[in-house]
């Protein structure tokens, strides 16, 4: 009589390749990529848009200042004392009221091209202070604008007399830490267009960047959150690879065992037939 086989003698254990740590710090991996990628788009898109607003805000406020300077006012201030004259102090006082209605704007200020081709102040509502050691960033009737030549915004404003709002911070000595400025034409008649200066509207970089802030904060916020989610995720996978592979030696070694105890008793059933 022949030998029969041990049962499921045919059967073999597949060996899987499972790598537990490589695999969970794999995925991680691609979790934390693909949030930080997709949550940096959204930032690059806030942070423009943002930007394009921060700018188009300040020609809408100087478009809506202009309405309250009187250009005949204006005019009437061509040296350096009128500043000190009640003439002034009303003109300039509808123009402080709308700079202390938006905090954020650090200056707030007309210039005119002279004929000698420089640039002057003529309304300017930084109030000069009164306490020594504090610096005085006011500036006068008529005084000159030296630096004009580092901010060619202005110089372009009121040469082009056009709409100018800055795509990149300049220094000067009212801004050592940078400024973004929006200039619009100021002209003293509304069917014959004559200008005559423009109106200008400055942001420091501290006060710019604090109100971009935010996004930055939701940002390192949101990139927090992706580094635990992807943590999180390789874990999960390290603990369930690391479970099925745990499974899988097991079963190998059960296997073993079962193989091992039918060989053992083949013979002992062969020879019992005998």
């Amino acid at each position: 009589m022949p030998d029969s086989a041990p049962p499921f003698a045919d059967l073999q254990p597949v060996h899987y390749r499972i790598y537990p740590l490589r695999e969970a710090v794999a995925v991680g991996v691609v979790v934390f990529l693909a949030i930080f990628f997709t949550t940096y788009f959204i930032y690059a898109r806030a942070m423009d848009a943002q930007i394009s607003e921060i700018r188009q805000s300040l020609l809408r406020t100087a478009s809506v200042v202009r309405t309250l300077i009187d250009a005949d006012e204006h005019a009437q201030f061509t040296k350096p004392e009128d500043e000190f004259t009640p003439e002034y102090e009303k003109a300039l006082a509808p123009l402080v009221a709308a700079k202390k209605a938006d905090p954020q704007i650090t200056y707030l200020y007309t210039a005119i091209l002279g004929t000698d081709g420089k640039v002057y102040f003529i309304y300017d509502v930084t109030p000069t202070p009164t306490d020594p050691n504090v610096e005085d960033t006011s500036v006068g009737v008529m005084q000159e604008y030296e630096e004009a030549l580092q901010n060619p915004q202005i110089m372009q404003a009121l040469r082009e007399q056009t709409t100018v709002v800055s795509s990149e911070f300049y220094v000067d000595q009212w801004c050592p830490d940078g400024c973004i400025s929006g200039y619009v034409p100021l002209f003293d008649d509304e069917k014959e267009k004559r200008f005559y200066g423009v109106l200008g509207l400055d942001i420091q970089s501290p006060d710019y960047f604090r109100r971009l802030e935010p996004i930055r904060r939701a940002t390192n916020r949101a990139m927090v959150t992706g580094f635990f989610v992807a943590f999180v995720t390789g874990s999960m996978i390290w603990f369930l690879r690391r479970f099925i592979l745990i499974v899988n030696q097991r079963r190998f070694a059960l296997y073993k065992r079962a193989s091992q105890a039918m060989r053992e008793q083949t013979p002992r059933a062969g020879a019992e037939t005998d």
